[in-house]
């Protein structure tokens, strides 16, 4: 008994003893820094998910860099980072905003990225494929599938867009006669022959969303311009008389197709098509890991964290301006800050569904905008009646964008 005894007390140290150097020779985990690029009107919400994470993998840690208001800085700003990012030193995620217009009109902050297809393309961006294959949120949730042949190059994915805008037919009245095809044209056609005043509004603030009547423009990955001069001219000149001849009795009818009027007790809730039928939706915030992240697997967390429901506190996604692309998001922005009623949501769902065509908006649809507007100011067809003039000014808009896309495409 006595041997057994002194055995068990030589075994005691021996075992503590190298309990103590296992413990020695795990290692800590590592401790890493995840670099941002963002937008001040989105810090708030990384903040947030930057708080989060902390609690989840405290050896993680998130430095921001937002970009300036201030037009004059920003333009210094962004020459300087595209300088940086081309020599290799870029971030590991991108948080950007791709809005060039809100409701009102021109903005003055210029996107860091002018083209987001080019940016893919050029090889700034990680694909996220595999890391979305392991992602059960992708096989549980209804994400719009349009949102994500946006951020698709070679057939892999490279973006993830957050928040969209879309111009919205909103009416309390059903539909008094079909369109004999769903699109932008035969819907002008039905605005011109029925005395739907919703619809006719529609055409009476559409005239300035030029951006949205010919979606996709262009192809980059088969280096194809899509974009119909022909097509688009002649919806110009049809909607710009349209416009001409109903101005003066146009102060009664709604010209509101923004997605904040959406209300109870709407018959009518549905995405304005474009030229070709597509149901357009312009990407606004989007997200994506830079190709020279070292921790691209934990960067791609961080930038599901503003689609998925990890936290609550992220309900809102990324931004309260835009509509998000994820649809609970969506779905939950309706039943908390507009309110609506089940019935309404339904509707809203369904044009979420509807999408079939998002796009990220370039120098081009500036340039539609900014030409389209000038035209219709100076023109002053109303008075003068002068279609003629009307055409050749919508032909030499159309043939400068066209020009423009394949220069874009080409680049």
């Amino acid at each position: 008994m006595k041997r057994k005894r002194w055995g068990y007390v030589l075994f005691i140290p021996i075992f503590l003893s190298l309990m103590a150097c296992g413990c020695q020779n795990q290692k800590k985990p590592e401790k890493f820094t995840l670099s941002i690029l963002t937008e001040q009107e989105f810090e708030s919400q990384i903040k947030i998910a930057r708080n989060f994470l902390a609690e989840q993998s405290p050896n993680m840690d998130i430095e921001i860099k937002t970009l300036s208001t201030n037009p004059s800085t920003r333009e210094i700003e962004i020459q300087k980072l595209i300088t940086q990012i081309m020599a290799g030193k870029g971030y590991d995620i991108y948080l950007l905003n791709n809005l060039r217009y809100d409701n009102a009109g021109p903005i003055d902050m210029m996107p860091l990225i002018k083209n987001p297809y080019k940016a893919v393309e050029s090889g700034l961006f990680t694909p996220l494929d595999n890391y979305m294959k392991q992602d059960d949120y992708w096989d549980k949730s209804s994400y719009n599938s349009a949102f994500l042949e946006a951020g698709k190059y070679d057939y892999k994915q490279y973006i993830l867009p957050l928040t969209f805008s879309g111009e919205l037919l909103l009416s309390e009245n059903d539909w008094i006669q079909k369109p004999e095809a769903d699109n932008l044209v035969e819907w002008l056609k039905c605005a011109e022959s029925s005395e739907d005043t919703d619809l006719k509004g529609v055409f009476m603030h559409h005239i300035l969303m030029p951006k949205n009547w010919y979606q996709p423009a262009a192809d980059y990955q088969k280096q194809e311009v899509r974009y119909d001069k022909e097509k688009w001219k002649e919806f110009f000149v049809s909607n710009t008389k349209f416009f001409s001849l109903n101005i003066d009795q146009s102060a009664n009818w709604s010209q509101d197709t923004s997605w904040t009027s959406v209300r109870d007790g709407l018959k009518r809730i549905e995405f304005i098509p474009d030229i070709t039928g597509n149901r357009v939706a312009s990407i606004q915030a989007y997200g994506a890991v830079g190709m020279s992240c070292e921790r691209k697997e934990e960067a791609y967390k961080f930038l599901m964290l503003f689609l998925n429901h990890e936290t609550e506190l992220l309900w809102q996604g990324i931004s309260a301006q835009g509509l998000p692309t994820d649809p609970d998001k969506y779905q939950m922005f309706f039943e908390r800050i507009i309110k609506v009623s089940e019935e309404t949501l339904n509707m809203t769902l369904k044009a979420y569904q509807d999408i079939n065509c998002a796009y990220f908006a370039t120098d081009t649809e500036s340039y539609l905008e900014e030409a389209v507007e000038k035209a219709v100011t100076e023109g002053k067809w109303e008075k003068t009646k002068d279609w003629d003039a009307c055409e050749k000014v919508g032909s030499e808009i159309a043939e400068n964008a066209r020009k423009l896309y394949e220069n874009q495409v080409k680049e």
